[in-house]
């Protein structure tokens, strides 16, 4: 009988120790998590599904309960949603820009994008409108139809989506971000809209800082800086500075440096004007007065 209730205690002892371990463990696990700047800021009442965490709605809850660094990551790669339309002139210069000067005007509501690019070799003006792509070679006077290939869903997300993620749940296992640039973008999707280049730096919060406040072409801008992902072979950029337009995450001024800080490439607007009517007229797509060019330039 003693040996009995000896057992029943000993069994009680180790139940209590195993309990008091494991709440030990789930503490120190949950003190990590919030002291993770990773860690994504949603509470459950947002979470639609577990293992998306998709917000129901894009709100100012939803965007208040992200940290700094997520609130800029996050408007950087869904630009789009912060403005109506938008038309300005960009300078690039470096190998990795092909020192290209753009003009675009871009109607987000309207589905409709002219990006005019002009360097030394070549004209050409990009038109997107009612779901066709055209390119327009202002130099050899010709045109080609662009295949417009629509993707709902990446990576088991729908496209529509993709601006209800917490920014770095917009990235797949291989780390690469799942895209929302679409035709409408074309020929600016790398830089003033730059979800494709900074949206992938971004992604480790430990790469990049926040530099403060600066005022560039009348915005009110954050400026970042950090790392690139390894040092381009070409222009030996390895980090790089940007200047963020607060409001809409559109990139205004970017520069990628060498190791002795010279700017080897980048872009920077000459102008940008956000919201204003846009005349449709130049949106149109048609060929009179240009010949067809297929693909191979034949």
């Amino acid at each position: 009988m003693r040996r009995n209730s000896i057992n029943k205690i000993l069994i009680l002892v180790i139940l209590i120790i195993g309990v008091a371990l494991g709440a030990v463990t789930f503490l120190n696990m949950k003190h990590k998590r919030e002291n993770d700047p990773n860690r994504f800021n949603v509470t459950d009442k947002q979470i639609v599904n577990q293992d998306t965490a998709l917000t129901t709605e894009v709100t100012n809850d939803f965007l208040k309960s992200m940290n700094e660094k997520q609130l800029i990551h996050y408007k950087i790669i869904n630009s789009i949603d912060f403005f109506d339309t938008v038309k300005g002139e960009i300078n690039q210069f470096g190998i990795s820009f092909d020192n290209e000067d753009i003009k675009f005007n871009i109607d987000v509501k309207s589905n409709m994008s002219l990006i005019e690019i002009n360097s030394k070799s070549k004209d050409i003006k990009t038109i997107f409108n009612d779901g066709k792509c055209r390119d327009f070679d202002e130099k050899n006077k010709t045109y080609r139809d662009i295949q417009v290939v629509s993707q709902d869903e990446y990576e088991g997300v729908k496209k529509s989506d993709l601006s209800k993620l917490m920014p770095n749940q917009r990235y797949n296992e291989g780390n690469v971000i799942l895209p929302r640039s679409t035709e409408l973008l074309l020929g600016v999707d790398k830089s003033i809209l730059s979800e494709a280049i900074l949206g992938t730096y971004m992604k480790d919060y430990s790469k990049w800082d926040i530099d403060g406040n600066e005022e560039f072409l009348g915005r009110k801008c954050v400026k970042i800086s950090g790392l690139r992902y390894g040092k381009d072979e070409r222009s030996k950029a390895e980090k790089y500075i940007a200047l963020i337009d607060d409001e809409t995450g559109i990139v205004l001024k970017y520069d990628e440096l060498d190791a002795n800080d010279k700017a080897v490439n980048g872009f920077s607007l000459k102008e940008i004007n956000f919201n204003e009517a846009m005349n449709k007229d130049i949106f149109n797509l048609d060929v009179q007065g240009y010949s067809k060019e297929s693909f191979d330039g034949k």
